[in-house]
């Protein structure tokens, strides 16, 4: 705990309650950590913080979404909605989920395993197949071939 930022603010609550100098306190932390040392404009916010009445070292809850998207709850959304139409594009799925087009792009590939291939999603384990075969294979599996007379038609 003690190189963790609890472990450091616990140390400056601390020395806090000992009624040491802001000064004292940086110097304190300094010689403890070192170059691992939080900043002095952090360690003055955090006196102040507690001088303001602040009683814990957690730091306050931030506002606005999750640093991540790629939960499980929405990577099975993806993957209904991809059940549903493998022509999707990233922009719809932008739209109705609200999430960008990178993060989506990200779900799609890795998540997933899905690659573009003639404006549809395909599972990137088809792409392994070798040649033509393969190719066909996927062509047909998806729809994107149809006979005429006789003959293939992409």
């Amino acid at each position: 705990m003690e190189n963790s930022e609890d472990g450091k603010r616990c140390i400056i609550w601390f020395l806090w309650k000992q009624n040491k100098s802001e000064s004292e306190i940086l110097y304190e932390i300094e010689k403890v950590y070192g170059n691992k040392c939080p900043g002095k404009s952090m360690v003055y916010k955090w006196i102040d913080r507690f001088n303001d009445g602040h009683s814990t070292v957690d730091d306050n809850p931030r506002p606005g979404r999750p640093k991540t998207c790629s939960n499980q709850e929405n990577i099975k959304i993806i993957s209904n909605i991809l059940d549903k139409d493998r022509r999707v594009t990233l922009q719809q799925l932008e739209e109705e989920l609200g999430m960008s087009k990178s993060i989506l792009d990200k779900i799609l590939t890795e998540q997933l395993g899905m690659s573009r291939v003639l404006s549809r999603w395909v599972p990137n384990c088809y792409l392994n197949l070798k040649g033509l075969k393969g190719f066909v294979f996927v062509a047909s599996s998806y729809g994107f071939l149809r006979r005429s007379q006789g003959s293939l038609i992409v």
